[in-house]
């Protein structure tokens, strides 16, 4: 006699944006952003190395884009 099949569970994996972020002048998991809604400013530092930096952004703007502005900066300093 053949017992009753269990059906398999399948958990859906939620995928979730980070609020910590890589460091690109000292390669540590580190940066923190902090957003100033009422002047449309976000302020990035560093907690390991100490690199800060202030970048304005457009309202519709998450912590992503203004993680990726920061790169784009870094990326264009470093270059230059």
């Amino acid at each position: 006699m053949g017992g009753k099949r269990r059906r398999k569970i399948i958990k859906r994996v939620i995928k979730r944006i980070p609020s910590i972020f890589i460091c690109p002048y000292c390669g540590n998991r580190s940066i923190t952003i902090e957003v100033n809604e009422k002047v449309n400013e976000a302020f990035i530092r560093c907690s390991k190395c100490g690199a800060n930096d202030t970048i304005k952004y457009a309202p519709p703007s998450e912590e992503v884009d203004i993680y990726n502005r920061f790169m784009d900066k870094y990326y264009k300093e470093t270059s230059s």
